[in-house]
């Protein structure tokens, strides 16, 4: 363990989960602000501890219930966390910066009390931007800005 390492706790939503050889790789879409004026920011982890890859297991048929686009609400812990560059190299994005923040789980755990749910009547585009957290594309956009301008 670092002597000095940022710890983020949050609630927020499962939305991808894969299993690799020794540990997984999982995408959180974690939540900030009111309801009202919600915020997201999205973080792709990896989790290898026994601890950790035993919650997963227990929360990993909840997640396949919900489907390609489905998301499980959760509340984790964080550490490790390392923003990562990637600069498009096609398409109408080419040259375009983007950040990803890469960080490593420590705790998670389903959310009995998700203060906010996909609605049942949502239509397929409505429940795949909020489970994928386009919403994180504020922030996101904000970081490339920096980065270009640094």
């Amino acid at each position: 363990m670092n002597a000095f390492d940022l710890k983020i706790h949050g609630t927020g939503r499962l939305t991808g989960l894969r299993k690799k050889k020794n540990h997984y790789l999982l995408r959180i879409v974690a939540f900030q602000g009111s309801v009202h004026n919600l915020r997201c920011t999205r973080f792709d982890c990896i989790a290898d501890t026994p601890e950790i890859k035993a919650a997963i297991q227990m929360l990993a048929p909840r997640l396949r219930e919900q489907g390609e686009d489905g998301s499980i609400p959760v509340k984790f812990s964080l550490t490790g966390l390392r923003p990562n560059l990637f600069v498009f190299k096609r398409g109408t994005r080419k040259g375009e910066t983007q950040v990803f923040l890469n960080a490593k789980v420590s705790q998670l755990s389903l959310d009995a009390q998700p203060y906010l749910q996909i609605p049942k009547d949502a239509g397929r585009q409505q429940r795949r931007a909020f489970a994928l957290g386009y919403a994180a594309g504020n922030i996101t956009m904000r970081l490339a800005r920096l980065v270009r301008s640094g």
